[in-house]
């Protein structure tokens, strides 16, 4: 019985140290954060893409992406908005700005794609409307 105890604890100390190592270090994206805050967006985004990957990347992509918009890295950008819309919970302003994107680079089907996505989600933001009819008479 006491080395079926020890053996649980042990299991449980591993599986910690393994989800612990996984995950950004909370100095880390405070790091970033506080470059982030003072407008040293390259900065910031170079700290949070040495975190990468890690367990709570979903974070750290949409503080990434923050910071590329920032710059009007629209490569990084689009890089990164791919990986966050792909998130089981996103902002709707994500939406909107790979759509953006994508329509800068005249990837106007995808864009469409989520220009609506974000339309069924803000139906009151009138320029997504505007938008949408200009991509269908591109496309």
């Amino acid at each position: 019985m006491k080395i079926l105890r020890i053996i649980s604890a042990v299991l449980l100390l591993l599986v910690l140290n393994i989800s612990w190592s996984q995950s950004p270090d909370p100095k880390a994206t405070k790091r970033g954060d506080k470059l982030f805050n003072r407008f040293s967006y390259l900065k910031a985004a170079k700290v949070y893409e040495s975190y990468l990957p890690s367990k709570d990347s979903a974070y750290i992509f949409r503080q990434l992406v923050e910071s590329y918009l920032a710059l009007n890295d629209t490569d990084n950008s689009q890089k990164y908005l791919a990986k966050v819309v792909k998130q089981p919970i996103v902002e709707p302003k994500f939406y909107y700005e790979y759509a953006e994107i994508l329509a800068e680079q005249a990837d106007y089907q995808h864009a469409n794609i989520w220009y609506e996505k974000y339309n069924s989600l803000v139906p009151s933001d009138e320029r997504v409307i505007a938008k949408l009819g200009a991509v269908k008479n591109i496309s």
